[in-house]
């Protein structure tokens, strides 16, 4: 039985996204590419030492050609910026406590070079104090080792069809694997049940 158990869990830890590390200010993807428009979701992971998050502004980097923030049921949303350009964007007076966590969305357009990095400094305020992610990385500097980093995302190469076609086999053989491997751990689970 407690093999059954262990190959049911193994696999569904396989079939689990990583979620982003919960001390920081994620974002997703964290890679993309310069061409179209891209979903970028950024997590709010904890509070300021246990107090609730009730205000999260995203600036937004001179790269991204235009930036439209998705709305959230009880926040109230505001955009700043001139002449069309968006240079930052707010969601406040809604709650997000300490325990839990959430996803702010902005679809951008970014311009830029292959290999790039482009930061997104956050300000994460709270019912009592902020957090302020918007420390951005030397050259050469590890931003996961900075304190409060900003999150980022590098510029990539547009994907040419054979580069898409490759990983969409990867991720049809990936989920057929995973499938396969539930399959086997739920009938080893029912057979030690008998």
């Amino acid at each position: 039985m407690k093999r059954g158990i262990v190959a049911a869990a193994a696999v569904g830890l396989l079939l689990v996204p990583a979620l982003p590390i919960l001390g920081h200010v994620g974002v997703a993807p964290d890679e993309v590419t310069p061409e179209g428009s891209q979903r970028l979701a950024f997590t709010i992971g904890h509070g300021c030492d246990g107090s609730p998050t009730n205000r999260v502004t995203i600036e937004i980097p001179e790269q991204v050609t235009s930036a439209r923030p998705q709305p959230k049921p009880g926040w109230e949303l505001s955009v700043e910026g001139a002449d069309g350009a968006v240079s930052s964007v707010t969601w406040q007076g809604g709650t997000l406590p300490d325990g839990q966590f959430d996803e702010f969305v902005i679809s951008v357009a970014f311009e830029g070079e292959e290999g790039q990095s482009v930061y997104f400094p956050v300000v994460q305020g709270c019912e009592d104090g902020e957090h302020r992610w918007i420390q951005i990385p030397a050259e050469g500097e590890d931003a996961h080792e900075l304190p409060e980093p900003a999150p980022g995302v590098l510029l990539t190469a547009t994907e040419d069809s054979d580069a898409g076609g490759s990983a969409d086999s990867l991720t049809i053989v990936a989920l057929v694997l995973g499938g396969a491997g539930l399959l086997i751990g739920s009938f080893a689970l029912m057979n030690n049940r008998r």
